[in-house]
């Protein structure tokens, strides 16, 4: 299973838009694109034109409007403040009353969290 919690921000984000369908590659020291830049939450990729298209990865973990209907869709429970500071996100209470796997996670930011969990629920589809 990956580990999820030492990913950044933008590639839980990305991961989670793969997921959703967007399709976009992303430049990585292993696989270097000298025509794509990245600025926060947007890749610019020069075409061999000289267009250039835009690629917005929506902002998961940090949105609530983006989060929002992935959350509800997929009955992720969230809680806020566990007492130590940090916010709690699980699969539903029916999905573990069914006995159907459990995924928890737990982070400073709530959405981020919960993104984690939905990543964790649908590895390896």
């Amino acid at each position: 299973m990956t580990d999820y919690s030492k990913m950044s921000d933008f590639e839980i984000n990305c991961a989670v838009a793969r997921f959703m369908g967007e399709k976009f590659t992303i430049p990585t020291p292993e696989n270097p694109n000298n025509w794509m830049i990245l600025s926060g939450n947007t890749l610019t990729e020069l075409n061999f034109d000289g267009s250039v298209c835009a690629v917005i990865v929506k902002d998961y973990c940090n949105s609530w409007a983006d989060a929002g209907p992935i959350i509800v869709a997929n009955k992720i429970d969230l809680i806020q403040d566990n007492g130590q500071g940090c916010a709690l996100a699980t699969t539903s209470a029916i999905q573990m009353f069914q006995g159907d796997d459990v995924h928890i996670e737990q982070d400073e930011n709530p959405l981020r969290a919960a993104m984690i969990v939905f990543l964790m629920m649908n590895e390896g589809e």
